[in-house]
């Protein structure tokens, strides 16, 4: 639990500083992008990561369409510390961009 934790906060950083360097290089504001970036890794990891969703249905219709039988799958996440890091990542600059923008609301 402990290396979970642990390797989980290091690909967050490891995601906070790959975001930073992307920003640098193609000059947009880190703190602007970094959530939706962080939401749109952590919603790709979800979803590749995941089996029984809409592909598998899709493909599965298919069969049966073919071979006469149904068969159920359901949806069954597989996460690791990549996506748990991403999370960190994504609630961590929600909550700066929150704290940034908090005079607007």
């Amino acid at each position: 639990m402990k290396t979970t934790i642990l390797y989980s906060v290091i690909s967050a950083a490891l995601i906070g500083l790959f975001v930073w360097l992307i920003s640098k290089a193609l000059h947009f504001s880190f703190q602007e992008w970094a959530f939706f970036i962080g939401l749109g890794i952590t919603t790709v990891l979800l979803f590749f990561n995941s089996s029984g969703g809409l592909h598998t249905r899709w493909t599965n219709f298919g069969y049966s369409i073919t071979h006469g039988r149904q068969q159920e799958e359901d949806w069954k996440i597989d996460v690791g510390v990549l996506f748990y890091g991403s999370l960190i990542f994504t609630t961590a600059s929600l909550v700066l961009m929150v704290i940034a923008y908090w005079s607007y609301f």
